[in-house]
């Protein structure tokens, strides 16, 4: 078992200026030594949010923090089987968000 991690936590961690290591430091804080991937909707959601930053700077950022992420953490297709696991009450949101 493990952990997907969801855009808006990525997006929330990465505007409070946390590296990504830090972020896989603190989810595997918060949830001991545990499997961490992404969704590729993910990665497109996080492409589209770089796009639309108001400055070439930040663009510029974000995208070479994606880079790092995509590179770090395993990133997985979605497929008719992993969207039929998805259980939101499973996710344990709150307590994802509050590590960040």
């Amino acid at each position: 078992m493990g952990i997907v991690l969801d855009s808006s936590i990525i997006i929330a961690a990465e505007r409070r200026g946390h590296t990504v290591r830090e972020i896989l430091e603190q989810v595997k804080a918060a949830h001991g030594e545990i499997e961490i991937g992404m969704s590729v909707v993910t990665i497109a959601e996080l492409v589209h949010g770089a796009y639309r930053t108001k400055t070439q700077a930040q663009q510029q950022r974000r995208l070479e923090f994606i880079e790092r992420l995509s590179s770090d953490v395993p990133v997985h297709p979605v497929t008719l089987a992993i969207a039929r696991l998805a259980d939101l009450s499973q996710l344990g949101t709150s307590e994802s968000v509050k590590c960040f």
